[in-house]
């Protein structure tokens, strides 16, 4: 593990696409192919008419149709079962291990998404500790606090992505598990120092800017290329983060697996908000994005089929003030 000290306006890396995350250089390449095929035109899916939504937001016609399944209503979070089994998980132990929370500490969780990491700091911070938990999603957020109920006091906080309706020095230590990308981050992180008490510890695992999830990254290629569409949803979870100064920088390195692409595909297009994306596509259409993201992807398949993802992200620590 390498250790740097960040700083809070350095630029983001030259490998990287500023706006979005991706990486520039095969973006480039990517969008470069797209525009000798004029039959195809770029188009945002996101529910709207293109309309910029605020920082933080999911952006949506309506939550409902974003969101969950009609029928069903049922709530899609950034990583389902699938990413969270591989690719998150080796993450939260490394994330618990630096913030070593005491039993009966108050904890505040930035954007707390599916409710991995929750239900992890509930079971350390037991009966008598208080989590906090914070979501741009209101939905997420109920269904996220159901799960932690029981094992310990649960506040729920509705934020804006910016701003957290917590009182300062209040929490023995703020944590969030990649699901920053999206929201007015460097904010948050700010925030997360604002409500921390003298010696607590703040500490968020980001995505390298300049090593992103080879898999997201083929999935942007293969969207651009095979249907001319830009996930919000994508762009949002891969945009760079910039940490205030006083937070440090550790390197993390993991390889995520899977039992074949089909699982990978699966984990991430109909477990996450994706689905409702790509709806409007053609069955044919979906199909050529699916062969032209495996295509991208034969670089990380085992000789029996398996998948292995290199994953690479930032460990930021503070201190409180």
């Amino acid at each position: 593990m390498h250790h740097r000290r960040n700083q809070d306006e350095h630029p983001v890396s030259p490998r990287c696409d500023v706006e979005s995350g991706f990486p520039r250089r095969r973006l480039h390449d990517a969008l470069h192919r797209r525009a000798s095929r004029p039959d195809r035109r770029s188009r945002r899916v996101d529910g709207t008419s293109g309309a910029a939504s605020p920082a933080g937001a999911r952006s949506c016609a309506s939550r409902r149709d974003c969101r969950s399944d009609s029928r069903h209503h049922v709530v899609q979070p950034r990583f389902g079962r699938g990413l969270t089994a591989s690719l998150l998980r080796p993450l939260a132990e490394q994330l618990l291990a630096a913030l070593q929370v005491p039993t009966g500490a108050t904890v505040c969780e930035l954007i707390c998404d599916a409710g991995h990491l929750s239900r992890e700091l509930a079971r350390v911070i037991g009966p008598g500790g208080t989590l906090i938990l914070t979501e741009t999603d209101p939905e997420l957020l109920d269904a996220c606090a159901a799960q932690t109920n029981g094992l310990c006091t649960v506040l729920t906080r509705a934020i804006d992505g910016g701003t957290l309706d917590v009182d300062g020095e209040s929490c023995d230590r703020v944590a969030s598990l990649a699901t920053l990308g999206g929201t007015d981050a460097t904010s948050l992180l700010r925030e997360a120092r604002r409500v921390l008490r003298p010696g607590g510890t703040a500490a968020c695992i980001v995505w390298d800017a300049g090593a992103l999830p080879p898999h997201e990254v083929a999935l942007s290629i293969a969207l651009h290329e095979e249907a001319g569409l830009e996930s919000r949803f994508l762009q949002g979870l891969l945009a760079p983060v910039r940490a205030p100064e006083w937070f440090s920088e550790t390197e993390l390195r993991d390889v995520a697996r899977f039992d074949g692409f089909s699982q990978l595909w699966l984990a991430m297009i109909d477990e996450r908000p994706l689905a409702s994306e790509l709806r409007s596509l053609s069955q044919e259409r979906r199909d050529a994005v699916r062969r032209r993201c495996e295509a991208l992807l034969a670089d990380h398949a085992a000789a029996d089929g398996t998948m292995r993802i290199p994953v690479a992200a930032r460990l930021l620590v503070s201190a409180g003030a």
